[in-house]
């Protein structure tokens, strides 16, 4: 009969290649012959919890703090449990006790910055990545974390430190490199944002993101045909992408592509059956077609479904100056400007409505501007 140990490393073996259901039974059997053996019970915590069993994880984490209440590593697993759980206070109380044990504990650290994350408490957060840092200096997950939060609050400069670690040891780090087109884009520098989250997408090309992103910038470049080949690759990754959809149809409309733009928003509509851009898109559509009463009644529709988004008042707005209804476009746009005053389609539209009888309409708000 193997001992406990023997055990052990086998099911450690099984574990590191993927076989979890042998793992699983071999840690148990484990305990059979060791029942206080902390690494199985640990190990089995680790695969009940990937596998979204919680409460099972617990248990195992509450019996190894039974057999050693100082152990650090199955306080801060348990404060996670209980962040997952929504159980804010005992993941805190959880996390700070690790820490008055072992304070250099990144764990620890970083549970406890996404629990100030969740809370809103940004600066905390900044702090305990920070203090993670310090602890372990090298641990690039730790830099890029505390970089995706810094874009966040629009701290640009010191993100861009702390990718550039990420980046210096590891050049295709694909979260690091989108994070920087994010703020490349933000500065403006369009085609350097492209050229990174290109490199993004090709570090990892099964993850959707930098394909949106990439789509995102070729629009605002003039590089239609690439953008729409982007937004349809990220749509392959996650057809469920609630983002990359809309744009993609608001791109197919403006090339007239109508047939293709058509056939996604009704896609969408069956996913969203009561969404505004959904309805403000459709009607975009139908006005570039000239089909302006089926435009009317699909414009009209958005405001009601988000009466609090600009954009839904700015484009009925602008169907509405097209059939020559203008007291009720100009209505429209100053509804858009009263709950942003600063929306610049519908001020320029609305200027545009006191000036010029019912002529050729301007433009409708691209997807660009809904609030993301």
């Amino acid at each position: 009969m193997q001992s406990a140990e023997q055990t052990f490393a086998t099911a450690v073996a099984r574990h590191r290649i993927g076989a979890h259901a042998e793992a699983t039974e071999l840690y148990q059997q484990t305990l059979d012959v060791d029942a206080q053996h902390t690494g199985a019970m640990f190990n089995l915590a680790s695969l009940s919890a990937v596998s979204d069993r919680y409460p099972e994880a617990a248990d195992y984490y509450h019996k190894i703090l039974r057999l050693n209440p100082i152990d650090t590593d199955a306080l801060a697993n348990l404060g996670n449990l209980h962040q997952l759980a929504g159980q804010l206070d005992e993941a805190q109380a959880h996390y700070l006790k690790a820490l008055s044990i072992k304070p250099d504990l990144v764990a620890a650290r970083t549970g406890l910055a996404n629990l100030y994350i969740s809370q809103q408490r940004y600066d905390d957060a900044v702090s305990e990545f920070e203090n993670a840092i310090t602890a372990e200096p090298d641990n690039r997950a730790t830099h890029n974390h505390l970089a995706t939060l810094l874009i966040a609050l629009d701290r640009f400069d010191e993100a861009e430190r702390h990718i550039a670690i990420v980046l210096a040891g590891d050049p295709n780090h694909a979260d690091a490199l989108n994070g920087l087109g994010n703020i490349q884009e933000t500065r403006g520098d369009l085609d350097s944002a492209a050229a990174t989250f290109a490199r993004a997408a090709e570090a990892s090309p099964t993850w959707a993101v930098p394909h949106k992103n990439l789509a995102r910038i070729s629009v605002k470049l003039t590089r239609f045909e690439g953008a729409v080949a982007g937004y349809r690759t990220a749509l392959n990754l996650n057809p469920s992408d609630t983002d990359s959809l809309p744009d993609l149809a608001a791109l197919l409309i403006d090339l007239e592509k109508f047939n293709e733009a058509r056939k996604l928003l009704a896609e969408r509509q069956a996913l969203l059956p009561d969404d505004p851009e959904t309805e403000s898109h459709l009607g975009n559509l139908c006005r570039s077609q000239g089909r302006l009463d089926e435009a009317l009644d699909h414009l009209m529709r958005a405001p009601d479904l988000m009466p609090e988004a600009p954009q839904v008042h700015a484009n009925l707005a602008v169907v509405l100056q097209q059939m020559e209804r203008l007291d009720e476009a100009i209505a429209a746009n100053q509804q858009a400007i009263a709950i942003d005053p600063a929306f610049e389609s519908a001020l320029s539209h609305l200027g545009y409505c006191f000036i010029t009888p019912a002529t050729t309409a301007r433009r409708s708000p691209r997807s660009s501007e809904w609030s993301r």
